[in-house]
């Protein structure tokens, strides 16, 4: 699968850093527009999809991490206690758990307001 981006308007986009990084590193991803970018990353233990979204009118990027893996039901009370200590120890981002798939992800997001680029 080759690498897509229907985006290739010279801008100050951070998303188009975000493409040079991913093109740099031959890894395959998807540019659906010119605010959203999806890498999916294989790993050991499970795979990974990558969400990098800008949202120009906040000058915010925003990055989500979800792994492509289920905790089972029954160890949905210890996970929420360690997700929850680990947030605590965490300065930004924070991870989640969602509800229904039960899938573990990290979310963080960047303000870049102000920022110039070379």
């Amino acid at each position: 699968m080759e690498n897509q981006s229907v985006y290739t308007e010279e801008s100050n986009n951070p998303l188009d850093r975000v493409e040079e990084l991913l093109d740099d590193n031959n890894w395959v991803y998807n540019r659906m527009n010119s605010d959203e970018l999806v890498v999916r990353v294989s790993g050991k233990a499970c795979d990974y999809r990558l969400l990098f979204v800008w949202q120009e009118h906040m000058g915010a990027l925003q990055f989500c991490c979800q792994y492509e893996m289920a905790i089972h039901k029954n160890n949905m009370p210890l996970t929420s206690a360690v997700v929850m200590d680990i947030n605590n120890a965490l300065w930004m981002g924070h991870f989640e758990v969602e509800k229904e798939s039960r899938s573990p992800s990290f979310r963080q997001t960047c303000l870049v307001r102000g920022r110039k680029d070379a």
